[in-house]
């Protein structure tokens, strides 16, 4: 903790907060992770605070803590932070964390559910999972938006190279999303 406040006091930058929130979840060390917060806080701001607070509880599994602090704090989606943490999440394979993540951010305001989806077909199309994708795409049908043609084009592409059929809402869209381009 040393470390990143004298980080924060000499270039105005909290490097690892992230990680160190990690490990002290980890480790169950409430009281410590408590004065990082307050740290984090002051260094950060309460909201970037939260988030990374949030995206910690995803990665070790702390799912109702991080749906708590969702719920209770009322936060507006910053797409910069949802997508950093989307990032760690492919860049990891933390398949559960980022599903998760998905699940909670459905209510948040201002959360764009085109990106947070394109970014978990992301992930399943590095693990070649056609079947996940198959799921996210009832799961986007159930929420109701419309999907961009950059992400249903990934989701042909994933179902296309595992030799599986693209549905044909899917088609229909993408070839209506052609046309209109010539």
């Amino acid at each position: 903790m040393d470390y990143i406040e004298d980080c924060y006091a000499r270039f105005e930058m909290a490097p690892r907060f992230y990680d160190l929130l990690v490990k002290l979840i980890e480790a169950g060390n409430t009281e410590q992770l408590q004065t990082a917060m307050e740290c984090g806080v002051q260094m950060l701001g309460n909201r970037n605070s939260l988030y990374t607070l949030i995206f910690a509880f995803l990665t070790t599994g702390k799912y109702n803590q991080a749906k708590s602090i969702i719920e209770t704090s009322e936060l507006v989606a910053v797409q910069a932070r949802l997508q950093w943490y989307a990032r760690l999440c492919i860049r990891m394979g933390l398949e559960e964390p980022l599903e998760k993540l998905i699940e909670l951010s459905r209510n948040m305001l201002q959360c764009n559910r085109d990106q947070m989806y394109h970014h978990l077909l992301t992930l399943y199309a590095k693990t070649k999972d056609w079947q996940k994708c198959m799921k996210a795409w009832s799961s986007i049908q159930e929420e109701g938006f419309k999907p961009t043609p950059r992400t249903l084009r990934l989701l042909a592409h994933v179902l296309k190279t595992n030799g599986q059929p693209i549905p044909l809402e899917v088609s229909s869209i993408l070839e209506n999303d052609n046309a209109g381009e010539r």
